[in-house]
């Protein structure tokens, strides 16, 4: 993941993805221990689904990032920043509730088999959305404040 969105975007980027799966990996993995959740392959199935979840998230706002970059070249970077993750906040908030919704009736509604999936899912999620938002732009607006790249010094 780290190569492809560093190859994709830039390498701060790529770094400032990976911080944000990390935090989902380890949110989902102490919700499962606090819970005592049996760890099985539905239960890793859900982790890795939180952590791709992550990844499109990331990925949108890096995105969004990167074409702001390019039209508003005379702005300060947490500018920029702050534009991309407003344009985006509305799609990714949207999309959040929606798969939430799903997962809150799967916890309600759905077999025992099911259940577990379900409640990491939901972790995962939240935190999925808001390390793709806070994370991600906060580590490429501190890594361009600490290491200013050529093109914006």
């Amino acid at each position: 993941i780290l190569l492809y969105v560093s190859f994709r975007f830039d390498f701060r980027f790529g770094v400032a993805a990976v911080l944000a799966l990390i935090l989902v990996a380890v949110m989902a993995l102490g919700f499962i221990s606090l819970a005592g959740i049996e760890v099985t392959i539905t239960v890793i199935a859900a982790v890795l689904t939180a952590i791709g979840y992550g990844v499109n998230d990331s990925i949108v706002i890096s995105d969004r990032i990167r074409e702001n970059l390019k039209k508003l070249r005379k702005e300060p970077l947490s500018e920029v920043v702050n534009k991309s993750v407003n344009a985006t906040l509305g799609r990714t908030v949207v999309t959040s509730l929606t798969t939430l919704v799903v997962l809150l009736s799967l916890l309600i509604l759905g077999a025992a088999s099911i259940r577990d999936f379900a409640a990491v899912m939901i972790v995962g999620l939240v935190t999925s959305t808001c390390s793709s938002i806070c994370v991600v732009a906060n580590v490429v607006v501190e890594w361009e404040a600490r290491f200013p790249s050529k093109t914006r010094r």
